[in-house]
């Protein structure tokens, strides 16, 4: 992506940020998501702050994620799927925008890679308020068994 088209992403997400809130209290089965009004960023309780062996903060890359995320679908209409592409390369847009070097980027990615496995494999406590079009767009039906079954009184609905 040329550099003028990495800078517009990222000033796509500047200026609101401040108005979100950051909870780290719950398990979050994708990593990270945001509650249905988007003005709470979940990310996962287990997560370090900064990913072993770099100085890469996992918060301010995930809020760069999520919250571009949650206003593509809900201000744009786009699907998940379209938003969540978006937003990955905005996220690792940032990423790069901010120097790090290449073995730390290669690690950024990996550490995902592994976490994405380890969060979707247990968790015991899931905010109540969050925003599950993620999972049903993306048709994780027996991830999303396993969630109403730790806690039944999630709405599994679109909003």
């Amino acid at each position: 992506m040329p550099p003028n088209e990495d800078i517009l992403i990222l000033s796509v997400t500047k200026g609101t940020k401040m108005k979100l809130k950051i909870n780290y209290k719950y398990n979050v089965p994708f990593i990270a998501g945001y509650n249905m009004s988007g003005t709470v960023i979940y990310i996962d309780k287990r997560l370090p702050k900064i990913i072993p062996g770099t100085k890469i903060s996992i918060e301010k890359y995930l809020a760069i994620h999520e919250e571009l995320e949650q206003r593509l679908e809900d201000m744009m209409g786009l699907s998940y799927a379209e938003a969540h592409a978006i937003a990955t390369a905005a996220e690792l847009a940032a990423v790069k925008h901010d120097g790090y070097s290449v073995s730390e980027i290669k690690a950024y990615n990996e550490f995902y890679k592994s976490w994405n496995k380890t969060c979707r494999q247990s968790f015991d406590s899931l905010p109540a308020d969050l925003d599950l079009n993620p999972y049903i767009e993306s048709k994780e039906h027996q991830l999303l068994k396993k969630m109403k079954d730790v806690q039944p009184e999630l709405p599994i609905t679109k909003k």
